[in-house]
């Protein structure tokens, strides 16, 4: 029958103690505490800000669209601003 020191050295080889698993149940343990301490926020604390986010990315996207079209439109009434003055003898 194998030793004590046999049995723990053959419990580490089969079962390393890697620093992942350190990390793993060290945040397993602590994470609560950790997530006051630093006021980390979880995703569901964030899903509101995604969507305010969005939302503002779609204003952002159709104000753009609104600008592009008024520019466009901006650029036919002075097209036909010029024709007028241009036909009335305005534009000298």
């Amino acid at each position: 029958m194998p030793g004590i020191k046999e049995r723990i050295g053959g419990h580490f080889r089969d079962n390393p103690i890697t620093m992942g698993r350190k990390v793993d149940n060290y945040l397993t343990e602590n994470l609560s505490v950790l997530t006051r301490e630093y006021k980390l926020a979880a995703e569901k604390d964030i899903a509101p800000i995604d969507q305010q986010l969005d939302d503002h990315d779609t204003t952002i996207c159709e104000l753009e669209k609104w600008k592009v079209d008024v520019k466009d439109r901006v650029s036919i009434i002075k097209k036909r601003v010029n024709k007028i003055e241009l036909a009335t003898g305005g534009g000298k």
